[in-house]
């Protein structure tokens, strides 16, 4: 590891947060600790960050994020409804002055072709581990966030 102080990565999430929801973002405590059974239709929103969609195929997958993110299942025509009513409000963060942020930056997303012993690394959050399943993830995250699919690093 090399100490690389005042040079900041591309591509965090967390860079496009204010103070309050950075403070959300980086664990104090502990992870959070639910496990999701997803099956294809379904969607996992950590807080109004990211969304997971399953396209095809049945997961078992842990979010490793702050337990002050909210994490909401749901089906994946509802979530931008859920979206629209929640964040800033219950799904935080983002609060209301990052949503603008957000908006202005737009969306991106990102098909993955994922299988167990898998992390989904999402720069700025943390990342998400596929217990067991195989098939196609659609990923939602804000516009030039860094995801990294990698070997899993339970092993």
């Amino acid at each position: 590891f090399l100490d690389t102080p005042g040079i900041v990565p591309e591509g965090r999430l967390y860079d496009i947060l204010c103070s309050n929801c950075q403070k959300r973002v980086i664990p104090s405590k502990k992870l959070s600790g639910k496990v999701f059974l997803l099956r294809e239709g379904r969607s996992l929103m950590l807080g109004g960050l990211v969304i997971l969609s399953i396209k095809k195929g049945k997961f078992l997958l842990k979010p490793f994020i702050s337990c002050e993110i909210p994490l909401h299942e749901t089906n994946e025509v509802r979530f931008r409804e859920i979206l629209q009513k929640g964040v800033g409000e219950w799904l935080v963060p983002p609060c209301k002055g990052c949503i603008d942020k957000i908006e202005s930056k737009g969306w991106e997303g990102k098909l993955l072709a994922v299988r167990s012993g898998q992390d989904i690394a999402i720069s700025g959050i943390g990342w998400v581990s596929i217990f067991r399943g195989e098939g196609d993830l659609f990923l939602n995250v804000p516009e030039g966030v860094k995801v990294t699919l990698r070997n899993s690093i339970r092993r």
